[in-house]
């Protein structure tokens, strides 16, 4: 049978295969990249780091959505990652630094978002 002629029950699972399969590297790639983060103000780049944003990048990219959604939050790179940290504590706001915090772990928020929305949708 050929593609073009497949039944929608087939197009839909193999969507979901992809989608599974994206996701299943997505959480792989963000782990990697969560070690990578430093837990003090550290300004520079980190090759491996830039290479797993970027991975995490184009991967985010095929992600299908799912209800009309999908993760939209990037990793931020550690200079990015550094000032932002900076300008919070510079802004006295215990606030600020929170937002910052939160920023930094949104793409993994985003994630298991997905993976519940997925998994609802799965059983439905």
């Amino acid at each position: 049978m050929s593609i073009a002629n497949d039944s929608p029950i087939n197009a839909a699972l193999r969507q979901f295969e992809a989608a599974e399969t994206n996701l299943e590297k997505l959480q792989r790639v963000w782990t990697e990249i969560e070690k990578m983060v430093p837990s003090g103000l550290v300004f520079g780049s980190d090759p491996k780091q830039d290479d797993r944003v970027r991975v995490y990048r184009d991967v985010l990219s095929g992600l299908p959505k799912i209800d009309g959604w999908k993760p939209e939050s990037l990793p931020m790179d550690l200079d990015e990652i550094a000032q932002n940290r900076l300008d919070a504590r510079e802004d006295g706001e215990i606030s600020a630094e929170i937002m910052v915090e939160q920023s930094i772990e949104a793409p993994g928020r985003e994630l298991a978002e997905y993976r519940h929305t997925e998994e609802r949708g799965a059983s439905d």
